[in-house]
């Protein structure tokens, strides 16, 4: 059986799921062709996440979509898919990322000239479905709708969600989509071997003390500044620090050049201004009492939220979204309103406080395990083994398994 899959993009998170997916699809008797990037090769990306593939997959460097985000990517990306489709005639195709692409694609589909021949088999996952989402402004809200309604319509065999507020909404308000629509994990490592203080110790980092980390891209999108703030204003002791484990963009550099450059070089606030490999990531949530995940507005799911349940570290998160949603459904730590920044204020001591005694719960456990790569590999791999007419995954772990321990 001859597999495709279209990946215009490898930044972020793009990359490391496309080595995994790879790396799921060696394991069958089928031939995957990969449709990346022209670039593809000269990018830090392939050497970090792909290169070690290679001789698993055909690698076809022929997409050349249009700028990330822009308002013709998605155009772009249908052309993109459809152009691969016709040149390497697959029998089973897979999108890993079809925001966007899949209104482009119905609608082509519409007038008679669609994205997805008839009879190909076709999966496509998407990352957020701001459709579940309540307090969003009127137009924001019927877009959303609108995009849901393409999305019920869409030519899609399998339709993967990564956020399970999307996925519960369609089961219980949309057949058409529910019968196609599954849950997909994020795909976390094991969290780092690492005792706290070995942790702190392989970052360099003071081992005396408390520490609430923000990890990742530190950028307003992640309520950094929010952070910052509420940091400043909290009543803390003087050995309980603020870790920024990861790259800063140059409006939150600026910040702390001005109003925080004293708890800076008071060494309050700590920074790791760099791109963090995945073990060092790993290292900064095992290095912390506390993991903050203040996002005020985030549609989707939060990865730094997951790698802290795993590594059975407390989280304090927004009470909006799906960051807001698992945190409390599946006891993973607290959340505040977090665009107030005296609750946040508040809410930092009584969580750090709180932390030394927290304990991560069945059902919290039951959640880390989902979100393994294993089980992303089976998730990807489950409709083509139905296919070839082998049986599911050892490894695969349903959405239903995780809820079933509440």
């Amino acid at each position: 059986m001859r597999v495709l899959i279209v990946e215009p993009d490898l930044a972020g998170h793009h990359a490391p799921y496309l080595a995994h997916m790879i790396e799921a699809l060696s394991e069958l008797d089928v031939e995957t062709t990969v449709a990346v990037p022209t670039d593809t090769y000269d990018r830090v990306e392939y050497k970090l996440h792909l290169e070690s593939t290679r001789d698993k997959a055909h690698f076809q460097c022929v997409v050349d979509a249009g700028a990330r985000g822009s308002a013709g990517a998605a155009y772009a990306k249908d052309a993109a898919i459809r152009h691969a489709i016709r040149r390497f005639e697959p029998d089973h195709l897979l999108v890993p990322y079809i925001d966007g692409v899949t209104q482009v694609a119905t609608l082509r589909g519409a007038t008679g000239a669609p994205t997805i021949p008839r009879g190909l088999f076709s999966e496509g996952l998407l990352f957020r479905g701001g459709f579940a989402y309540g307090g969003l402004p009127t137009r924001t809200r019927l877009q959303h709708d609108v995009s849901r309604r393409l999305l019920s319509r869409s030519p899609w065999s399998v339709v993967h969600f990564l956020d399970p507020l999307p996925y519960d909404h369609v089961r219980s308000r949309d057949k058409r989509l529910a019968a196609r629509a599954r849950l997909m994990p994020e795909p976390v490592e094991s969290a780092a071997h690492a005792t706290r203080d070995e942790a702190r110790r392989a970052l360099g980092l003071a081992d005396d003390g408390r520490y609430i980390v923000l990890a990742g891209l530190i950028d307003r999108r992640k309520g950094a500044d929010l952070l910052l703030h509420a940091f400043l204003r909290a009543r803390l002791s003087t050995d309980d620090r603020l870790l920024l484990a990861g790259p800063l963009v140059p409006e939150i550099r600026a910040l702390l050049v001005g109003e925080f450059e004293s708890l800076i070089m008071e060494k309050r606030i700590v920074v790791l201004d760099r791109y963090l490999s995945i073990e060092q990531l790993m290292l900064a949530i095992a290095a912390a009492d506390l993991v903050c995940v203040p996002y005020p507005n985030h549609i989707g799911s939060a990865s730094i939220l997951i790698r802290a349940a795993a590594a059975m570290r407390p989280v304090l998160s927004s009470t909006f979204g799906w960051v807001g949603h698992v945190t409390s459904r599946f006891g993973l730590g607290w959340s505040c309103n977090v665009l107030e920044i005296e609750e946040l204020a508040d809410a930092l001591r009584s969580a750090l406080d709180g932390a030394a005694s927290w304990q991560r719960g069945h059902a919290g456990e039951r959640f880390a395990k989902f979100h393994s790569v294993a089980n992303f590999r089976a998730h990807w791999t489950s409709a083509l083994r139905t296919r070839l007419g082998l049986p599911e995954h050892p490894d695969k772990r349903s959405w239903e398994w995780v809820t079933e321990s509440q």
